[in-house]
């Protein structure tokens, strides 16, 4: 048996085992350092992006992080919802047709969601993994201003919360801002 680490962003490291059995290599992630988050405070939320961010037909809609429950029911793989994930981004395809929603906003038919293959969630971190088949591999490293997010939560304000960098479909963004919004 061998282990291999993954160098990827500073704010995740993955290991993988490899197992050779007969001529057959089986190789996946070692689970405990799939999914690492140490923040035990709600942080529920869509986070927007502040400024449009996008790279060929793709742009990115939102980060969504769930609460503490949906967090904890994931990391010991009881998700019952089928394309979600506590943590996910969400990326518009601009060249489908656009919809109207029953508030009479606008949005693209098509959408893609970028569920995790692993992230980091800490106090002061944030940091996401995924790959998708229309955006290839999908990365977030950055960092969340809690006291922001606090006051955000409770006044609504558009105080950036979360910022990194994001890189999806070939291109890096550097210093992604993103703003809190609670939903509907």
């Amino acid at each position: 048996m061998t282990r291999i680490t993954l160098a990827l962003p500073s704010a995740l490291a993955l290991s993988f085992l490899v197992i050779s059995v007969s001529t057959a290599v089986v190789a996946g992630p070692a689970v405990s350092t799939w999914f690492q988050r140490s923040l035990d405070q709600d942080v529920f939320g869509y986070f927007l992006p502040k400024q449009p961010i996008g790279s060929g037909d793709y742009v990115l809609r939102s980060l969504s992080l769930g609460d503490l429950t949906e967090f904890e029911a994931f990391e010991a793989g009881e998700n019952e919802i089928e394309g979600y994930a506590p943590i996910m981004m969400e990326f518009d395809d601009a060249s489908s047709p656009e919809q109207t929603n029953e508030l009479g906003q606008t949005y693209y038919e098509k959408s893609v969601r970028a569920l995790p293959s692993a992230y980091r969630l800490t106090r002061h971190a944030i940091a996401f993994s995924s790959t998708t088949e229309d955006l290839g591999a999908v990365t977030f490293e950055g960092k969340i201003d809690l006291a922001a997010l606090e006051q955000a939560m409770n006044d609504r304000s558009e105080k950036v919360v979360i910022t990194g960098d994001l890189s999806f479909a070939g291109k890096l963004f550097q210093d992604v801002q993103f703003v809190y919004f609670g939903g509907d």
